[in-house]
C-alpha cells in the first residue's frame, strides 16, 4: 500500500505583464494557506516522503513552506508545470519503492485529471487544495493500474 499526497500549489499574486506566468510567487494568503496544508500533513503522521514538486515559483514556494517544520528534501521536476495526465502518472511510477508515501506539488489542470483518474470523479482542486489518495500497490510503478480510494480532500 502507498499514500499518494497531490497538492495544488497556493494562491499566487494575479497575472500581470510585468512577470510571466512561471514566475509569479504566492501571495500573502497563499503562503497562509501553504502553512496550514503543512499543520495538516503533521496530524497525518507523515514521517519521510518523497516530496516532487513543479519548479514554478508559486509550487516552489509553496513547497518550501510546507516542507519547512519537517525536514523534508524537496526534488523540483520541471515536467510538472503544465503537465498532462500521462506525464504525472509516469512521474509517480519512477517514484523509489523505499518510499511508502509522497506529496506531488503542482497545477490545474493536471492536478484535477490526477484526481479524476484515480476516483472516476470530477472533483475540483482549488489553490491548496490537499487530497489523500491511497492507492493499493507495492511498487509505484504500478500506479497506473492501482484500487485507489481517496480518503479526503481538503482546502484551507
Amino acid at each position: 500500500m502507498r499514500v499518494l499526497y497531490l497538492l495544488r500549489h497556493a494562491r499566487p499574486i494575479p497575472p500581470d505583464r510585468a512577470r510571466s506566468d512561471f514566475d509569479r510567487p504566492l501571495s500573502t494568503a497563499g503562503r497562509i494557506d501553504a502553512a496550514k496544508v503543512s499543520h495538516v500533513l503533521s496530524t497525518e503522521g507523515v514521517t519521510r516522503p518523497f516530496v516532487i514538486s513543479s519548479p514554478a515559483n508559486r509550487a516552489r514556494e509553496t513547497t518550501e513552506i510546507v516542507i519547512a517544520s519537517h525536514g523534508w528534501s524537496p526534488n523540483y521536476e520541471s515536467r510538472i508545470y503544465e503537465a498532462e495526465l500521462d506525464t504525472l502518472i509516469a512521474l509517480i511510477s519512477q517514484i523509489e519503492d523505499v518510499y511508502e508515501d509522497a506529496i506531488l506539488i503542482g497545477h490545474n489542470p493536471g492536478m484535477e485529471s490526477l484526481l479524476r483518474y484515480f476516483t472516476g470523479e470530477l472533483r475540483a482542486m482549488p489553490t491548496a487544495g490537499l487530497a489523500k489518495v491511497v492507492l493499493e500497490i507495492d511498487a509505484w510503478r504500478g500506479c497506473a493500474n492501482a484500487n485507489t480510494q481517496v480518503e479526503w480532500l481538503v482546502s484551507p
